[in-house]
């Protein structure tokens, strides 16, 4: 029985769970029956349902919650059947998994997942902004060749010493981690054949990918937090900074942050950038 419309993981069998301090995606039990009562939902907490707008902006941008609840349900089936939270699962959501884990560890308080994908949400949509404005931002055909980075493992161990100075989540974080990018360093064509055809794919995802101002419309419509200043409690710029740098060290899925790791552009500039325009879109 859903008791809110929260979260999409009611119609499906995976679950997020924090294992030694880092968020992992669980193998559950799937239901059987999902009974959904509207008027159930709309008596429950304001707060709840704000929090999963974030990730349903698209269906919800009506406010209605038939479409929020429908949109829901769907992206539950769509991960049960990829057995993956993937399809539905971003660089948004890694910030969000990543602020838990640092209130964890610190025995803090954090807010509401999708609240926290919300503020991401518009971090991201800058970023997509940014590298559709110029494909240059990834990769210049005629430019020199893509530097290979040497250093990762000692940046995952940097980012996450900030949280832990004794190793221990950073060591854990860096065993899922690292898979991901000892593979793609070992044998880098699937990523020099995305770059290849960079350029094709901007062009397809320009009309999918929507500026700054669609989520963040969605999400004052509904009056959710736009910033992870709104959130509580607040996450102030340097902690955001930080955030994005550790996101590409605590999962094994591949992001368009990586992508950017990889051809050198996750740099302090460029996470500076993103700062001040999730800024700027939120005035």
């Amino acid at each position: 029985m859903q008791s809110a419309a929260s979260v999409n993981g009611y119609a499906n069998g995976l679950s997020v769970l924090m294992r030694r301090g880092i968020k992992r995606t669980t193998s559950t039990v799937s239901p059987f029956a999902l009974l959904i009562d509207p008027d159930v939902l709309a008596a429950a907490p304001e707060r709840l349902t704000q929090a999963d707008v974030a990730e349903l902006e698209a269906a919800a941008a009506d406010r209605g919650m038939d479409p929020l609840i429908n949109a829901l349900t769907v992206g539950g089936l769509a991960i049960a059947a990829a057995h993956s939270t993937a399809p539905l699962s971003g660089s948004e959501h890694l910030m969000s998994h990543v602020v838990d884990m640092v209130a964890a560890h610190r025995h803090d308080a954090h807010d509401f997942h999708g609240a926290q994908v919300g503020a991401g949400a518009v971090v991201f949509a800058a970023l997509w902004r940014h590298l559709l404005a110029d494909p240059a931002h990834v990769h210049r055909p005629d430019g020199p060749p893509r530097p290979t980075p040497s250093d990762l493992e000692e940046r995952s161990r940097r980012a996450w010493e900030a949280v832990d100075p004794g190793g221990g989540l950073g060591r854990d974080c860096w065993a899922v981690a690292g898979g991901k990018w000892q593979s793609l360093l070992a044998d880098s064509t699937a990523v020099d054949a995305l770059l290849a055809t960079w350029g094709e794919h901007l062009v397809a995802l320009d009309g999918v990918i929507d500026a700054v101002d669609r989520p963040l419309a969605t999400l004052e419509a509904w009056g959710a937090p736009t910033a992870f200043a709104d959130l509580d409690p607040a996450r102030d710029d340097d902690a955001v900074r930080w955030v994005l740098r550790a996101l590409p060290f605590v999962r094994d899925r591949f992001t368009v942050v990586d992508l950017l790791v990889l051809t050198g552009r996750w740099d302090d500039e460029l996470i500076d950038h993103l700062v001040a325009a999730s800024h700027a879109s939120t005035r």
